[in-house]
């Protein structure tokens, strides 16, 4: 498990921009410290948080890739397809 300081230093991101991607249901963290209340990242969710980076480089709304995310799109190749070919 990663904790929030720990992604955001592996992507070049700040922890505020992952807070906000939680806010609006863009990216989640696995689980909460239940003594600390920080936030716990799986390994297996960072190839979807640099997916979403990699979209938000190229312009793609946060409301797409909300969309994509919660369709769970974001990590299959059809889907990324789609919002590009969407965004293009």
């Amino acid at each position: 498990m990663l904790t929030i300081g720990q992604v955001a230093r592996l992507f070049g991101i700040s922890t505020k921009t992952l807070r906000h991607y939680e806010a609006i249901g863009v990216f989640r963290p696995v689980c909460y410290g239940r003594d600390n209340g920080y936030r716990y990242y799986e390994q297996k969710q960072l190839a979807t948080l640099e997916n979403i980076l990699w979209l938000r480089s190229l312009g793609v709304s946060l409301d797409s890739i909300k969309s994509l995310s919660n369709a769970r799109k974001i990590e299959s190749a059809g889907g990324m397809r789609s919002i590009l070919e969407e965004h293009a």
